[in-house]
């Protein structure tokens, strides 16, 4: 009798192991396909000679390695969906809740620590950038509130996301007074002045524009002998005040 009730034990461990480190393949090997053509787009970023238009087809190498990584982060964000869903398939909605809150966290501080360092090469911080790995860990944290929501209430918010990207381009941060500064995390990029000689960058679908700024100010800081931490311009984006 003992033995036989050790052998179930065994056996239902056993079976929680394999359920727990079993992973799809598809959904790695996807991620990874992404991030070598993520890897690529940032090569070329740091590497390529002189400043060019990423849409000019006269180049069509140039043009075509940018081109495509126009899918990397909405992959990320589609494949972070994906996985947060899986989790979730056999946890209770707290503890689903609890992991994305705290996954998010981190990926926010890593998007204003390591990510931040990997652009700039600097440790002076007199700016901040949100890009995608901040855009990943917000909706992270936004989706530990919505787990807690019936399906039928997140599948509405997430169709008026989606609806709503470019339905609500007509809408200018400028008309919002007090609350522009929301608008411009939310739809349309800036430079938000946190403080005096300090901005929070939200980067979006003007990036090319940016990238340029980004390796001239970055060559001219090597060649003056400086750090190379530098504001963007806000002739690039625009500056809220």
């Amino acid at each position: 009798m003992e033995t036989t009730n050790r052998q179930i034990l065994e056996q239902n461990q056993a079976t929680k192991e394999k359920a727990c480190g079993t992973r799809l393949n598809s959904i790695d090997f996807l991620r990874g396909l992404v991030m070598v053509v993520m890897a690529l787009d940032h090569t070329r970023d740091f590497f390529a000679a002189g400043g060019f238009n990423p849409r000019d087809v006269t180049e069509p190498a140039l043009f075509l390695t940018r081109w495509i990584t126009h899918f990397c982060a909405p992959t990320f964000i589609f494949l972070a969906g994906i996985s947060a869903f899986l989790y979730g398939t056999e946890r209770k909605t707290s503890q689903v809740s609890r992991y994305l809150f705290t996954r998010g966290c981190w990926l926010v501080l890593i998007e204003f620590t390591v990510v931040r360092f990997g652009w700039t090469f600097s440790f002076v911080i007199d700016y901040l950038v949100i890009q995608v790995i901040f855009t990943i860990g917000a909706s992270m944290i936004a989706l530990a509130a919505l787990v807690h929501l019936p399906r039928w209430a997140v599948a509405t918010i997430g169709l008026a996301l989606i609806a709503g990207h470019n339905l609500f381009d007509g809408i200018k941060a400028e008309q919002l007074g007090a609350a522009a500064p929301v608008w411009n995390l939310l739809h349309q990029p800036a430079a938000l002045d946190l403080a005096r000689g300090f901005k929070l960058i939200v980067l979006a679908r003007r990036r090319h524009r940016i990238e340029r700024t980004f390796r001239f100010r970055r060559r001219s800081a090597a060649h003056a002998g400086r750090s190379g931490a530098f504001p963007i311009a806000d002739s690039e984006l625009g500056t809220a005040r």
